[in-house]
């Protein structure tokens, strides 16, 4: 009799005592994962965060954080490189030797550094858009980092939004397509193409300099009151420039997000900053020589929502 419920009991998720015993756990299917940072974006500038006097319209973003976790309490390092080395390798620049914005001349990213991707066993993957982790690697540097793909900006600045050194898994050529939406445009072909599960890191460039007015077909379809891309003054200061560029980022962003939406609307979102706003481009209550470069908080609290 033992024996016969044993085996029954292996057969189906009833137990034939007479006690109801749960079914055994399915394993949770692994999540795609997309991970999206923006560049010299602090919380004053994003709208969600009601802390800057008058922030971009961020109705993308902000959207995001409705839907899921607003973080105050998230810190990053005062500049690019060692946040991105340790978003990529959960450990501090101390420790990656990435203390600060790498020039062509620096090691870079150690290839000896174990990444997110390389972490992610099973998945695919892609990162668009800046790197700025290379140092004097060269251009495959994303894609022996971990990555299956790559496409975007190796150095840490593009010269011109609308002309711009653009690479492709190691091969690179000019292009005059706004870089804003060209990081979009790949984000948008990785999450459609990559084998599930995948992780795609989506570094944009906005609303780091150099200053620009972003192009009208960026510009968010309906705007918020006062919103300043396509619609800015003659003369603008450098945070007039840099909320355009933050709104002309999320409505790329918010592009991304229908496609999403469509693809996998189960996906895990990760949207942060890499560090606070330029100093020249922070506006009161905050104080510019608290700002991007400083450890004060206009220079280390950045947002983040998941």
């Amino acid at each position: 009799m033992i024996l016969t419920l044993l085996l029954l009991s292996l057969q189906s998720s009833t137990v034939t005592t007479g006690i109801e015993r749960p079914a055994p756990p399915v394993p949770a299917p692994r999540p795609n994962i997309i991970v999206l940072i923006a560049d010299d974006f602090g919380v004053d500038v994003m709208g969600a965060y009601a802390e800057g006097q008058s922030p971009a319209c961020t109705s993308n973003v902000d959207e995001l954080a409705m839907q899921g976790l607003l973080f105050r309490n998230a810190w990053a390092n005062p500049t690019c490189s060692p946040t991105r080395a340790a978003v990529l390798t959960g450990r501090q620049g101390f420790r990656t030797g990435v203390g600060g914005p790498l020039s062509n001349m620096d090691a870079g990213l150690s290839l000896a550094e174990t990444t997110l991707p390389e972490m992610l066993a099973g998945y695919s993957s892609a990162a668009v858009g800046k790197w700025h982790l290379s140092g004097n690697q060269g251009d495959l540097h994303p894609n022996a980092s971990g990555f299956d793909d790559f496409a975007g900006v190796i150095r840490g600045v593009v010269p011109d939004y609308f002309q711009w050194r653009k690479t492709i898994n190691g091969q690179s050529s000019q292009t005059m397509t706004y870089a804003t939406t060209d990081t979009a445009d790949e984000a948008i072909a990785a999450i459609t193409s990559l084998p599930e599960p995948w992780l795609t890191y989506v570094s944009f460039n906005a609303p780091h300099t150099p200053f620009h007015a972003p192009p009208t077909a960026a510009c968010p379809a309906s705007p918020c009151p006062g919103s300043l891309c396509g619609n800015l003054p003659t003369n603008p200061t450098p945070a007039q420039y840099v909320k355009a560029m933050s709104e002309a980022m999320d409505q790329e962003i918010g592009r991304v997000l229908a496609v999403l939406d469509v693809v996998d609307p189960n996906a895990y979102v990760i949207f942060m900053g890499d560090n606070g706003t330029a100093r020249q481009a922070t506006e009161l209550p905050f104080d510019r020589n608290h700002a991007k470069g400083t450890m004060y908080e206009g220079g280390v609290n950045v947002p983040l929502v998941i």
